[in-house]
């Protein structure tokens, strides 16, 4: 029969690997008390027309992923590049059923900018930067619009290459021009903080997946949302794949604490046996100071 669909916009602060109450927090300085508030809105996938629903399944799985990870690693490069506030929205469903959203469509300028001023009406965001998937023939298509919230207006387009075999391949160019944007139509030059061990982040396809499987692992539980065992010891298993590929990488150590985190909450049982992989990988991989003293200070906390 049918049913009434309830939906609604998570809002996450920063980088999903860093949330408000994280002690590593203290590494990086505070913005200033006028900072600008970027809003990053995703989600939505033009899919070619499946042959079944089993197909349809398949082919959304990759597009799906990427439309939420692509605003979660282009918040990171503007909150960490710039001295605005990045925020990222993303489509969930409320009710019947917990869980994200995959728009078939792009959002419309209007519909976009009043969903970013209402989600945080305390603070709306000033600008947002909407993204959006053409998958209908290989290579995709990613686009971009930067949208003033204010008065819906767009003022900056991009488009980028997103091979489906490894969809990362052509942001570095993309990341450039959002910046080159919003320094030309936000007034916001570049202003990269300087936080020891935060670059290099990984520019990587693994990296913008990982990003989501966060995400995802985050909201397991949530509002009702599946508990049931899956993919939390995943996100944790990525975590240190990337500190390992990346071993001066500061964003890799706080989306590892973040991941265990999230395994003693969704499966206590199974983070003791992350505790001496983590040791081996603080003593054979340290960060530089004061990076280092403030992960083992997390990672002790966890234990």
């Amino acid at each position: 029969p049918p049913v009434k669909i309830e939906t609604t916009l998570l809002t996450i602060d920063g980088p999903v690997w860093l949330p408000g109450d994280s002690p590593a927090l203290e590494l990086f300085p505070a913005k200033p008390d006028d900072a600008l508030a970027i809003a990053f809105l995703g989600g939505s996938a033009e899919l070619p027309p499946p042959d079944s629903s089993a197909d349809a399944a398949r082919l959304a799985q990759l597009p799906a992923r990427l439309a939420r990870a692509l605003p979660l690693y282009l918040a990171e490069q503007v909150e960490f590049g710039t001295t605005a506030l990045a925020r990222t929205l993303v489509a969930w469903v409320v009710r019947p059923t917990p869980g994200f959203i995959l728009g078939g469509i792009q959002w419309d300028d209007a519909t976009a900018a009043r969903h970013a001023r209402q989600s945080t009406p305390d603070d709306p965001a000033d600008y947002l930067v909407v993204t959006h998937l053409r998958c209908v023939e290989a290579p995709w298509t990613l686009e971009l619009r930067l949208v003033r919230t204010i008065d819906a207006a767009c003022l900056a387009t991009a488009t980028a290459s997103c091979p489906p075999e490894d969809p990362a391949r052509e942001l570095p160019g993309l990341v450039k021009e959002l910046l080159a944007a919003l320094a030309t139509h936000a007034d916001l030059p570049a202003a990269p903080l300087d936080v020891p061990g935060l670059d290099p982040r990984p520019a990587t396809s693994d990296y913008l997946f990982a990003l989501e499987q966060l995400l995802a692992t985050l909201t397991r539980g949530a509002d009702g949302a599946n508990r049931a065992p899956g993919g939390e010891q995943d996100a944790t298993e990525t975590g240190l794949r990337l500190c390992l590929a990346h071993p001066g990488s500061l964003a890799a150590r706080l989306y590892l604490a973040q991941a265990l985190r999230a395994l003693k909450t969704l499966r206590p049982e199974l983070a003791p046996a992350y505790q001496e992989r983590v040791r081996a990988l603080q003593t054979e991989h340290p960060l530089p100071e004061p990076a280092r003293s403030v992960a083992d200070r997390l990672f002790a906390e966890l234990d």
